[in-house]
């Protein structure tokens, strides 16, 4: 990955963390995803960094989220970089989609058995109810289970959202016209700014954290434009014991 073009994001990026005082990081696979590795790093001391499949190439997180199988997405096929990452992943806590589960156990090293969980999502574009559930009206941040889209960034949000994180910075999540799931960005812009008026309500904050993402509404957003009263965001509900895990990363910056 190049930065040459995205260094000069870093100040904004910065500045947004530590005014918000985010203690979560949701991480696409965008360009400014890359740019974590420059963040100063006392700024990720007792940050909870989540993200997904091959992720670790850019950094090595908390929270791994696998969602896709090697037999459905051709970027994770048998022999790619990408499914080497994910194999290879060592994360303090991974998570499965659990209707792919049983396809990534076989892959996973068994030293990863003790950390890692079945996630029941309800994911949009194959909306499969359980017993008793009604199909929801509009994108839920709390909800019976987590809320996926089109893209694993809004599956991710939601699930740190149910872990206890509740202030959370996404990084990473450009939707660019030459990225595969632009066709969703619509949805997908929406869903965040559903996501981030129903956090505000409740006290906590997300966020979009680049500077250059295609979610323009999501980017936009502000807590005036909650239908109720602001919050400050200090009042916070306390997170699950789950999320106060410090990251420990140490890994260095991607070559150019």
């Amino acid at each position: 990955m190049d930065l040459g073009n995205y260094y000069r994001h870093l100040e904004s990026i910065e500045r947004e963390i530590v005014d918000r005082k985010l203690d979560t990081l949701v991480l696409g696979l965008g360009p400014t995803a890359w740019l974590l590795p420059w963040i100063d790093r006392k700024l990720l001391v007792g940050m909870r960094i989540w993200g997904a499949h091959d992720i670790e190439r850019i950094w090595p997180v908390d929270d791994l989220v696998i969602m896709d199988t090697p037999q459905h997405s051709p970027r994770l096929k048998p022999g790619t970089e990408a499914l080497k990452f994910c194999v290879e992943a060592r994360p303090k806590r991974l998570w499965l989609y659990k209707r792919n589960a049983k396809a990534w156990r076989s892959l996973l090293h068994h030293a990863m058995r003790h950390v890692t969980t079945d996630v029941d999502y309800f994911v949009h574009q194959n909306p499969v109810l359980n017993p008793g559930e009604e199909h929801p009206r509009h994108f839920l941040l709390e909800w019976g289970r987590p809320h996926t889209g089109l893209v694993s960034p809004t599956g991710m949000t939601t699930l740190a959202w149910r872990e206890g994180c509740r202030r959370i910075g996404v990084l990473g999540v450009e939707m660019d016209s030459d990225h595969r799931t632009c066709q969703w960005r619509k949805q997908v812009d929406g869903w965040f700014v559903d996501m981030a008026r129903q956090a505000h309500e409740k006290g906590g904050a997300i966020c979009n954290l680049s500077p250059i993402s295609q979610l323009k509404l999501f980017r936009s957003w502000k807590p005036s434009a909650s239908s109720s009263a602001p919050t400050n965001g200090s009042e916070s509900q306390e997170p699950k014991k789950s999320s106060n895990t410090a990251s420990e990363n140490t890994a260095t910056a991607p070559s150019k």
